[in-house]
């Protein structure tokens, strides 16, 4: 038996509420994470992978999203988190 990884706890979304930009900060990843952001219609507006071989801090952008509350899901191995956030 594998004991998953609690992401929750390796994972930092900054500055919320955000402006155009926010900043998500994965610690101990393997390997990758992909990141999905999702607008308050529950439509899909942006998919990365985050690969841990470059960079586990990833800035992202939705200068072109209205304000309002997005939800951000990171899967990573088997598990994933959501996290909301707000665009001021």
């Amino acid at each position: 038996y594998i004991k998953e990884p609690n992401i929750d706890n390796l994972v930092n979304i900054y500055p919320n509420p955000f402006n155009d930009n926010f900043t998500i900060d994965i610690q101990e990843i393997i390997g990758y994470a992909d990141v999905k952001v999702y607008n308050p219609q529950g439509i899909q507006v942006l998919s990365r992978r985050i690969n841990a071989h470059s960079n586990n801090r990833v800035q992202i952008s939705l200068e072109n999203n209205p304000p309002g509350l997005y939800i951000v899901q990171i899967n990573y191995h088997n598990s994933y988190i959501l996290k909301k956030i707000i665009k001021k």
